[in-house]
């Protein structure tokens, strides 16, 4: 659920993702993983990264559904975000999605959102993440802005840090969906 904090006496709203796939049914997604490389469907790097990245249950989307709902609450004492930031990561994407379409917000994605989910931490720069046009073709009727290329909404992508700094410079409240690897 939401978590209202304060940062550089700021306030922010950061969501966790709903539930994933591989934490619901871990043999279910490594055999699907696994299946998907022996096919030769995806790459060695992909089949990493892709392991790593699961989808959402039916649960996780509908936990996003609810967190929306509260959202809409929290707001009615402020003003909703502008803009809601995530990061490349399907999880992230998919939550942020179902926050988006309730509240009519454009999604600004960005892989410096996920520099604190412990699979791209690990792996560096060999993590492959979702592409925008996938995103933008599993996640229709919300307007998607890769904020690794925009001019207007770019973060930069080196250090969460640098990306979580941006969002609060940008915008009086933003939201954030992200993960529980909070430093």
């Amino acid at each position: 659920f939401p978590v209202t904090i304060w940062c550089r006496m700021k306030k922010m709203i950061i969501v966790r993702h709903g539930e994933r796939i591989d934490e619901a049914n871990p043999n279910y997604w490594l055999r699907y993983c696994r299946e998907k490389y022996s096919q030769g469907r995806v790459g060695e790097g992909e089949f990493f990264s892709r392991l790593n990245d699961p989808h959402l249950t039916e649960e996780g989307c509908q936990q996003a559904k609810e967190v929306a709902e509260i959202l809409i609450q929290e707001f009615q004492e402020v003003e909703i975000p502008p803009v809601i930031y995530c990061s490349k990561l399907l999880r992230a994407v998919q939550t942020a999605y179902y926050i988006a379409l309730r509240l009519s917000r454009p999604v600004v994605v960005s892989k410096g959102f996920a520099m604190t989910a412990a699979a791209v931490e690990n792996s560096g720069e060999d993590f492959e993440f979702v592409s925008i046009e996938l995103i933008r073709e599993l996640c229709p009727d919300v307007e998607w802005i890769d904020g690794d290329l925009s001019e207007n909404h770019f973060v930069p992508s080196s250090k969460w840090r640098h990306s979580i700094d941006h969002a609060i410079e940008s915008h009086s409240f933003p939201l954030i969906v992200s993960y529980r690897d909070w430093e």
